[in-house]
């Protein structure tokens, strides 16, 4: 396999060919070759059919809320899903199979998505960048296209994700607005267009 320059600079950037392994448990450079794609084009992975928004800060952390998150949307296999890194001030903490994430919009309505599988936090799995290890998980949230217009027809003004009791701080509401707006409105448009 022939990879240019940039793709081969992705791929040591990111540690890919070290540490992506194929479902077999062997490397899959194939894999890494298509990840670097998805990595040197922005957004899309020809290949799988998958687009991927970029990660946006939900919420930073504050003397009183530790609570930080960072969001982005995805389009794969016909399906839309919400991806959100969740991290506590350093807490463990887990999350249940089926937890419930609220978004309330401005107007009233509410959209209720719950995540695809219990997930338990560990060192660096919320950070969106590489050096953070702090405690935390990724979670995914399927969407139906309902959802989406439902997001894309008004502002979102308060969200919760339901966690253990133990863990403060995951009902918040959002300060970025159009931020949020604009990117669900931007993943509408790159769906659509394909």
């Amino acid at each position: 396999m022939i990879l240019s320059p940039t793709k081969v600079l992705c791929l040591a950037l990111l540690g890919c060919v070290a540490t992506t392994q194929h479902a077999s448990g062997k490397n899959d450079p194939e894999f890494c070759a298509s990840y670097a794609d998805l990595i040197v084009s922005g957004r899309t992975n020809e290949v799988a059919d998958t687009i991927f928004t970029d990660w946006q800060n939900l919420s930073r952390p504050s003397i009183k809320n530790h609570f930080c998150s960072f969001y982005r949307f995805g389009f794969s296999a016909g399906a839309y899903f919400l991806d959100l890194k969740v991290s506590v001030g350093g807490v463990k903490f887990i999350v249940a199979r089926n937890a419930l994430l609220e978004i309330e919009m401005e107007c009233g309505d509410t959209v209720k998505l719950y995540n695809t599988r219990y997930e338990k936090s560990c060192r660096g799995c919320g950070a969106v960048w590489k050096e953070s290890d702090v405690h935390g998980v990724t979670l995914r949230f399927p969407m139906t296209a309902d959802d989406l217009a439902v997001l894309a027809h008004d502002y979102p003004g308060h969200i919760r994700l339901h966690l253990p009791d133990n863990v403060a701080g995951s009902n918040f509401t959002i300060r970025r607005t159009e931020l949020f707006r604009g990117e669900v409105d931007r993943f509408r448009e790159q769906v659509g267009s394909r």
